[in-house]
């Protein structure tokens, strides 16, 4: 997957390109029509005369369909795509590695150290345990509180101010994947049109949500993923079944919101 041009017009930025070149995976990329017209009426519906920090985000709903495909459990009693939730093995003679948790990374942009439209990831644990509430609440929060005020934004920080050459050699211990799944999550989403494509080569799976059509709420949910996690008879149906929740969102969306 191509990195792009590189732009280090800030440290932080400077880490994240080196991530990536070092993360660089065996790339499949895959998109579908999704319709979230029911998703906007069923935001609409529960978002109407509340504040900003009670609403329901539409990043929150697109997460938790996600991880609870991932989660999913057939009638047989398997469950199909949790090894896409992980990470691939360091040998070939391994296994993939799974995480405990299903942990997805939602890019956002906000002000940090200075820089107004900072892109940054925050990872989010165990999204299929979590109510869509509560992951609104906590989007609003980190978007809103002061950066030292969230524990992953003071990481940064500190990561920030090691050598270079030294956070290039932790980036380099993070190819074991036992040590990655506890540094990066293995999933990022972005809602983010305008920075589609960029700062993704440290995650194993990537989805992208393309301009929502306002006349008929289509739009495309692209998906970019490490093909030595599974096959072409895991890709398709996985990406399908996170279409068909966010097609009919009664089949997820039953918390009883206030």
């Amino acid at each position: 997957m191509s990195l792009g041009k590189k732009n280090y017009d800030t440290r932080l930025n400077r880490i994240y390109y080196t991530n990536m070149s070092i993360h660089k995976f065996v790339s499949r990329n895959f998109s579908v029509e999704v319709d979230f017209k029911k998703v906007f009426e069923y935001l609409k519906s529960v978002n109407k005369g509340k504040n900003p920090s009670q609403k329901i985000k539409l990043a929150a709903i697109l997460m938790k369909a996600v991880a609870i495909t991932y989660a999913y459990t057939a009638p047989d009693g398997t469950q199909p795509y949790r090894r896409l939730s992980g990470y691939p093995p360091l040998f070939p003679w391994q296994q993939s590695f799974e995480s405990k948790t299903i942990d997805i990374s939602l890019m956002l942009v906000r002000e940090f150290n200075g820089n107004k439209n900072q892109t940054l990831n925050y990872r989010f644990k165990a999204v299929d345990n979590e109510s869509i509430l509560d992951l609104s609440k906590q989007l609003f929060e980190i978007q809103t509180v002061d950066e030292n005020q969230v524990p992953q934004f003071q990481f940064l920080k500190k990561l920030t101010k090691l050598p270079l050459f030294l956070f290039y050699l932790i980036f380099q211990l993070t190819k074991i994947p036992s040590i990655r799944a506890i540094s990066t999550a293995p999933t990022s989403i972005s809602i983010l049109n305008e920075y589609e494509g960029e700062f993704f080569g440290e995650h194993i799976n990537v989805f992208s949500l393309g301009k929502i059509n306002q006349e008929n709420y289509i739009a495309n949910l692209n998906w970019t993923v490490d093909h030595r996690l599974g096959f072409g008879v895991h890709f398709g149906p996985f990406l399908n079944h996170i279409k068909g929740l966010l097609e009919a969102p009664n089949l997820f969306l039953d918390e009883k919101i206030d």
